[in-house]
């Protein structure tokens, strides 16, 4: 069971006198007791050695940490801790929200509850499968709508990384950037120059500011198709980071052809290390093969 190994997708972590109602933004004490647990039972390391040494039968399982979309949280909250357990992590960059001041998702939640609401399942779903210039346009339609400020304030432990905060996330020792698209795209609902545009764009935003070129990618909210796996190689790409939960196996690492496809298992605010442990065990139980396919 334990000859495989571990990745796990966070995307934000908040102060705990800044608690937010959102599963995604762990509390930095949640966050430090998470990865107490993991330091405990598992070897963080880079992204790096991850893929390519392999780890002995002997050792315990090996850890990849991995945080989506970049918020500024990332470096101000997480990036401390993270180095304080000495915690390697890879960040995947949706680079066209960089220097705004929120994710639509954020805001439209945000501003749905000054007035009472939340946002439903279906229409964050009926709004991901728009394109992206129509997205910011439905999300404000929607919060007039709905008698809500369009525009409400920021708020400071939700918005998204400046490009200078993210070249000094990118120069933080055993940190990693890796290519979120560009403006949070769902993958799915692309065809091929959509999706090549997205990604050529978003490298070359990464290379040009931060120095890098990303050989990782994760699709936003884990959703693209099988065909699209031909031109993730193209564009050099090498892994796909999924949301399908799952360890990483020896079969799955040693897959062919390039990139290859792996699973991750999300964290949140009510992993507690004890339900966590239970989660992972029973996730790995239960486990299958990631067939290529985004949940």
């Amino acid at each position: 069971m334990f000859t495989a190994d571990l990745i796990v997708m966070y995307h934000g972590v908040v102060p705990d006198d800044e608690p937010l109602d959102d599963w995604l933004q762990v509390p930095a004490s949640r966050f430090r007791d998470q990865l107490a647990f993991f330091t405990r039972w598992f070897t963080p390391v880079c992204v790096e050695t991850f893929f390519t040494t392999p780890r002995k039968a002997w050792q315990k399982p090996r850890l990849l940490v991995t945080f989506d979309d970049g918020y500024a949280n990332n470096l101000t909250v997480a990036a401390p801790i993270l180095q304080e357990y000495r915690v390697p992590a890879l960040f995947f960059l949706a680079t066209g929200y960089l220097e705004t001041p929120w994710f639509w998702w954020d805001r439209l939640q945000a501003s749905l509850a000054t007035v009472g609401q939340k946002p439903s399942p279906a229409l964050i779903a009926e709004i991901k499968a728009l394109a992206p210039p129509d997205v910011e346009a439905k999300v404000t339609a929607i919060l007039r709508d709905r008698g809500a400020n369009p525009f409400p304030p920021p708020t400071p432990a939700l918005r998204p990384l400046t490009w200078r905060e993210a070249q000094q996330l990118a120069s933080l020792p055993g940190f990693a950037i890796g290519n979120h698209g560009h403006c949070h795209e769902i993958f799915a609902h692309l065809d091929d120059t959509a999706l090549t545009h997205t990604l050529t764009l978003s490298q070359r935003l990464l290379t040009e500011r931060l120095g890098v070129q990303p050989t990782w990618i994760a699709p936003p909210n884990g959703d693209w198709r099988r065909d699209q796996i031909d031109r993730f190689a193209q564009l050099g790409f090498q892994a796909i980071f999924t949301t399908q939960p799952g360890w990483v196996t020896r079969r799955q690492r040693a897959s062919s052809p390039v990139p290859r496809v792996f699973p991750r298992i999300g964290i949140g605010t009510t992993d507690r290390p004890f339900d966590l442990a239970k989660r992972l065990l029973k996730t790995r139980l239960r486990q299958t093969v990631p067939t290529g396919e985004g949940r």
